[in-house]
């Protein structure tokens, strides 16, 4: 398991600044904001900038893996813990069977002289 520092970010601002700026938006004059306000926009605040750090993809959850297909079975077996399949390329071989032989024709010639 990766271990953190369990710091986020070292940038601080005022959640004060960043609310009454909101409110400044909004065309709400600084003599109507109550206290019950603050305490609703400091929770908004709190819960937006939660999802934001959820958001998109955990790049040190990507794993890849190279999985075998066998022949007539559906399913690709995954590795235990596998939550979703992000990306998927199937990659054919094809065998070639024949009999190597070098031509006599007319490159064979310019290359002895």
């Amino acid at each position: 398991m990766a271990q953190t520092s369990g710091s986020v970010s070292l940038t601080v601002f005022e959640t004060r600044r960043v609310i009454d700026r909101a409110f400044g938006r909004c065309k709400i004059p600084p003599q109507q904001i109550t206290p019950e306000y603050i305490d609703t926009a400091n929770d908004l605040l709190y819960l937006f900038l939660s999802t934001l750090s959820s958001k998109g993809l955990a790049l040190w959850a990507v794993q890849k893996v190279i999985l075998p297909l066998y022949e007539s079975i559906q399913s690709v077996p995954c590795p235990l813990g596998t939550v979703d399949v992000l990306n998927a390329n199937l990659r054919t071989s094809t065998r070639l069977t024949g009999i190597y032989t070098a031509s006599g024709g007319t490159a064979a010639k310019r290359l002895r002289r």
